[in-house]
C-alpha cells in the first residue's frame, strides 16, 4: 500500500504547482509500487534490502521521474509570453523572468511526502517541508522522519531544484514484532495549525481514537471538515492528508 501527498509552492514563481504536486504523487506511487514488486528478487532480507535502495538509488529515481513528467508536460504546455507577462507583474522582478527561462521547471515545484506498507516493513519517504506522524498499538504519536533541521521559517527543499535528490530523506522501519496502528501523512498547512508540537502530533493519537470507536467511514466523512476548521482556526493554508490505519 502505497500513500503519498504533495504541496505545491505558493510562490508566483511556481505558477503550475498544482500540476506539478499531482504530477509528484503519480510519479511517487508508481515508482514505490515498482520497487516493492522487485524486492523479491534480491539477496537478504526485504527490510535491508530497501533501506539500501532507498538510501542509494530511491531519491535520484524519484526525482529523475518527475523531470520527466514535468519536461512532457512543458512540452505539450510551453510557458507562454502572457505567462511570463503575469508572472512579472506579480513577481514584480525581471530576475525572475531568467529563473525561469533557465528552469523551466521552477514553475511547478512541490513538496513531496509517502509512505509505502509491505509485509514486515514500511518505508517512509519525505522532500520538503510537511509531516508522516506514526502513532504506536498504545496511541503514542512520532515523527518518522525528524523534521529538517536546515528549513527556516517558510522555507523548503523543493522536487524543481537543481540536484533536488540530495534533499530526499528516507527511512524503513521494520514492523514484524510492532506494526504501527496508524499513520498519518500531512503537508505543512495542517500542523502550522496549532499553537505548539504537541498539540499537532496529538492529532495522530486521537485519530486513531475515534477510528476505533466510530470506524474509518465516519473519519472518512468528517475529516475534510476538520481541516477546513484547523487551517481557518490556524494557518490560513491549504492542507492535504492521508491516513492508514491498521484495524
Amino acid at each position: 500500500m502505497v500513500l503519498s501527498v504533495s504541496d505545491g509552492h505558493g510562490s508566483a514563481v511556481c505558477f503550475r504547482s498544482e500540476v506539478g504536486s499531482r504530477l509528484a504523487v503519480d510519479v511517487a506511487i508508481r515508482t514505490l509500487l515498482d520497487t516493492a514488486a522487485h524486492l523479491d528478487d534480491s539477496v537478504g532480507t526485504r527490510a535491508s534490502v530497501l533501506n539500501r535502495y532507498a538510501q542509494d538509488q530511491l531519491p535520484k529515481l524519484l526525482i529523475r521521474n518527475w523531470n520527466e513528467s514535468v519536461d512532457r508536460h512543458i512540452n505539450a504546455h510551453p510557458c507562454s509570453r502572457g505567462d511570463i507577462r503575469r508572472l512579472l507583474r506579480v513577481a514584480g522582478r525581471p530576475s525572475v523572468e531568467k529563473l525561469l527561462r533557465e528552469n523551466q521547471r521552477l514553475a511547478y515545484g512541490a513538496t513531496l511526502l509517502s509512505a509505502m506498507v509491505i509485509d514486515d516493513c514500511i518505508l517512509y519517504v519525505q522532500l520538503g517541508d510537511g509531516d508522516i506522524v506514526v502513532v504506536s498499538e498504545d496511541g503514542e504519536p512520532r515523527r518518522a522522519i525528524p523534521k529538517d533541521s536546515r528549513l527556516i521559517g517558510n522555507e523548503t527543499a523543493s522536487l524543481c531544484e537543481p540536484n533536488a535528490w540530495r534533499d530526499v530523506r528516507a527511512t524503513v522501519q521494520s514492523i514484524e514484532d510492532q506494526p504501527p496502528a496508524l499513520i498519518l501523512v500531512s503537508t505543512d498547512g495542517y500542523a502550522n495549525s496549532f499553537v505548539n508540537d504537541d498539540g499537532f502530533l496529538q492529532v495522530g493519537s486521537d485519530l486513531l481514537k475515534i477510528v476505533r470507536e466510530h470506524g474509518l467511514d465516519y473519519v472518512d466523512k468528517e475529516l475534510n471538515n476538520w481541516l477546513d476548521e484547523a487551517s481557518c482556526a490556524g494557518s490560513g493554508d491549504d492542507v492535504t492528508v492521508g491516513v492508514i490505519c491498521r484495524l
